[in-house]
């Protein structure tokens, strides 16, 4: 029954708690863990919640909601519209993004934070503000990423 806890969890902020909710409810012990709903459900955590994706008009935003800045999360091999993408975050300051097949894509890179500027491999742009559904500060750039292209987008030591 708490399958769709995690997703909820990550949707408020509650990141710990999240990750901790899909393992209880993944561990082999579980008495549910065979049930198709709760491997859909960690498998849409994972994505929506830990990675971070919601898609866009033309490609997909995401956010790390990773635990520590040392701690590391990649999907490989996700479609989106035509194009087949993979993701890797690197704690909370850096995301890698790549089309893998398909069409171009818009990604937006947002991180957690207010930062006047975000670097694109390694060149600064300027960053856009909002705020998430907390209300906490956000930043993001827009990138178009084209077949083969991998594109990486890390917060700056303000």
């Amino acid at each position: 029954m708490r399958s769709h806890y995690p997703e909820v969890l990550y949707k408020y902020g509650l990141h710990a708690e999240a990750l901790d909710m899909i393992m209880l409810i993944s561990d082999p012990s579980a008495s549910r863990r065979t049930y198709p709903e709760v491997s859909f459900s960690v498998v849409g955590a994972v994505a929506t919640g830990l990675m971070g994706i919601s898609p866009l008009e033309t490609g997909i935003a995401t956010i790390s909601r990773v635990g520590t800045a040392s701690d590391w999360v990649e999907l490989n091999h996700f479609s989106h519209r035509n194009s087949v993408a993979s993701l890797r975050h690197d704690g909370l300051s850096s995301s890698t993004f790549s089309v893998l097949s398909g069409d171009k894509l818009t990604w937006r890179a947002t991180f957690q934070g207010a930062f006047a500027e975000l670097a694109v491999n390694g060149k600064r742009l300027t960053a856009e503000q909002a705020e998430d559904v907390q209300g906490n500060s956000i930043s993001f750039v827009d990138v178009e990423v084209y077949p083969l292209e991998q594109i990486t987008v890390s917060t700056l030591d303000n």
